[in-house]
């Protein structure tokens, strides 16, 4: 890599107890890059030791439930002429530093949003895809069965005024339009991680977030955003029953509020309610035709209601539009068992099996479809 190209580049983390990936990611950062700087919010692992191998800018930062604030004092320590952030559990490839030198040659461009590839065995998270679609990933990634895409805007020009807004979810955009910056988008991927966390460090960083979204609803209790915030980190905390009202209020204070609806259907799935779920999956299928996600998720709602011939018609609609999808598979196994038609539903729950080779029911359902198929061949 071109040294004096990415010398123009501050990469900066914020970090918190982050000894189990932080060596990972720091590892897979060119030493050609201008500077790290890595700033603590009071770790109390080996974190700090292990970031001083890289010879880091280290600076500590006193928590106050705050990320955009963390992030912008990291900021105001980067001397560089564009700024990359990334987090202790996100790795980019070599081929994607070779693309970040592209998009730092455009001089039009003051800001630029990247991918952020979540990696997750979550088989029915939306916008679930296979491992299986991709070639190019980390090693790290290879024990999951899949992952999920967004976008987020994680690399600028230093010295514009960008400034990080919000407690939680933080984001740069809001800072762009209101400086007329010019944003751009790139095919840069960064792989996150996350999943590979300890179950005691999810719960930790979901606490502190949900911590943070509380202290801003005290304020704001009408905010529809901050309802939603607080209602993932309520399912993640196990806190169903309160999940499902933060959905609720998210939706009252925000008029079609499509991803809040989509949420507390797959909740409501989760927890049982498939008629609830239905109604509100059927009334998006309307505003949102041909969304792959929302006909997969009302199959399943149709057919936990034992609803067979809806829930095949919709499932076969979603594998023509896409024959790739897990959930599809998935249920037209279940379907096909559930009417005696056991070939079919072995081939549909082989293909689950091979986007997904963790998915341990559609293992468990063969082993069950072979035993069936040989006693219904024994004399």
């Amino acid at each position: 890599m071109a040294s004096n190209d990415l010398a123009k580049l501050s990469i900066c983390l914020i970090v918190r107890d982050e000894e189990s990936l932080l060596e990972a990611c720091l590892s897979a950062i060119p030493k050609e890059v201008g500077e790290i700087i890595v700033v603590d919010t009071g770790s109390k692992d080996r974190t700090r030791e292990i970031a001083s191998r890289f010879h880091p800018k280290l600076y500590d930062f006193e928590w106050c439930d705050n990320f955009a604030a963390a992030r912008n004092f990291a900021a105001s320590k980067a001397t560089r002429n564009w700024i990359l952030f990334i987090d202790a559990d996100e790795i980019i490839t070599p081929p994607g530093y070779q693309d970040l030198i592209g998009a730092m040659h455009n001089q039009g461009v003051d800001a630029y949003d990247l991918i952020e590839r979540n990696y997750t065995n979550d088989l029915g998270i939306k916008g679930w895809r296979s491992l299986s679609n991709i070639d190019d990933y980390p090693a790290m990634a290879a024990g999951f069965s899949g992952f999920y895409d967004s976008k987020m805007v994680k690399l600028y020009r230093n010295y514009r005024g960008l400034r990080w807004e919000r407690s939680i979810h933080e984001t740069l955009e809001p800072s762009c339009r209101q400086l007329g910056c010019a944003l751009n988008s790139t095919t840069i991927v960064i792989h996150h991680l996350e999943g590979l966390k300890s179950s005691k460090q999810l719960k930790n960083k979901s606490s502190r977030y949900l911590r943070a979204v509380l202290k801003k609803l005290q304020s704001e209790p009408r905010n529809a955003a901050y309802w939603f915030e607080a209602a993932l980190e309520f399912t993640k905390n196990g806190f169903l029953g309160r999940a499902d009202k933060a959905y609720q209020y998210a939706i009252r204070f925000r008029r079609n509020f499509t991803e809040a609806l989509f949420n507390l259907a797959l909740l409501r799935n989760a927890c049982g309610e498939y008629e609830a779920a239905e109604r509100i999956l059927q009334s998006l299928r309307t505003e949102r035709r041909g969304d792959v996600d929302i006909l997969s998720h009302l199959s399943t709602s149709l057919l936990y209601q034992g609803k067979w011939s809806e829930a095949r018609e919709i499932t076969q609609q979603v594998l023509q539009m896409n024959p790739n999808l897990l959930i599809p598979h998935m249920n037209a196994g279940v379907i096909c068992f559930e009417l005696g038609e056991l070939e079919k539903s072995r081939h549909h729950f082989e293909i689950a099996l091979r986007l997904a080779p963790h998915a341990e029911f559609a293992a468990q359902a063969i082993t069950k479809i072979d035993q069936d198929l040989n006693e219904s061949t024994r004399p």
